[in-house]
């Protein structure tokens, strides 16, 4: 090859490379998705990482939409039932904050040392509901619910195990509180080792009603179906916790998320929401 070819070609590829750099908009955009969307700068802020059980779902993603907003800071969702991001949280995930439904699972993570004692914060408070099968077509009492079981045509009830769980606990006081738990009313449940279970029940055609917490209801599916709230004056508080975890690389911005999820902003999220 001549010399004066040799440069006609360096020439053009040096005149190819300034018009690819000159023309960076022919190429498509691959960041990634965050909850606040709208082609967010992820330059502009750092990422945290946040797991919620799959109940949460709509609200943590509200939440998270406007902790977004305010602090320019990014938030990357996961969402599994509880039991799934306990063993992931064992296993190493990387995750910087993770929220619960029930408050024990959070105690439970900042007793094997795998969250920031400090950073235990309750967001809210689950409420328990009935949830009744379509083929009954019994009328229940809208003050309280739980006085239709004793009713003839409830054969089946499903309840999570009071001696295992904690959602099964709060049932079974709310029945003792609401003078439910007579020898008719226990001959008719059936015991589900989890909520899980409990709404597997329902669905299958096992029991008639199952009574769970709102959040597991939503998250079985089962929330579509006719739910009824019962009294909260008849069971303790479900308080439902979050906490960071211990490994995480960014504890001032998850626990930053935190406490917005449990400031005024984020509970009128929660309440928006049915918590």
């Amino acid at each position: 090859m001549h010399n004066s070819d040799g440069a006609k070609m360096r020439g053009t590829v040096i005149g190819l490379v300034l018009l690819i750099l000159g023309c960076g908009l022919a190429f498509p955009d691959s960041s990634p998705y965050y909850a606040g969307g709208g082609g967010a700068d992820v330059s502009t802020g750092v990422e945290i990482s946040v797991a919620a059980p799959a109940g949460l779902n709509a609200a943590i993603t509200e939440v998270a939409r406007a902790f977004e907003q305010k602090t320019g800071n990014h938030v990357r969702l996961t969402f599994a039932d509880s039991a799934s991001l306990n063993s992931q949280i064992r296993g190493g995930a990387t995750f910087d904050a993770v929220f619960f439904a029930d408050m024990k699972d959070v105690q439970r993570l900042v007793a094997s040392r795998a969250a920031v004692a400090g950073s235990v914060t309750e967001y809210a408070r689950d409420e328990l509901v009935i949830c009744i099968s379509p083929i009954v077509r019994f009328r229940f009492p809208p003050g309280n619910p739980l006085l239709a079981l004793r009713d003839k045509t409830i054969s089946h009830i499903a309840i999570p195990d009071p001696q295992h769980t904690t959602s099964g606990k709060v049932v079974e006081e709310a029945l003792r509180a609401g003078r439910d738990y007579d020898l008719a009313v226990r001959r008719k449940l059936l015991i589900g080792k989890d909520n899980a279970q409990v709404a597997q029940f329902l669905e299958n055609g096992d029991a008639d009603v199952a009574l769970l917490p709102a959040t597991a209801a939503r998250a079985s599916g089962l929330w579509g179906a006719r739910v009824i709230p019962i009294s909260p004056s008849l069971y303790p508080p479900i308080r439902m916790g979050a906490v960071v975890i211990m490994r995480s690389k960014r504890r001032s911005e998850a626990l930053e998320f935190l406490r917005f999820a449990a400031s005024s902003d984020g509970r009128t999220i929660f309440r928006r929401e049915g918590f």
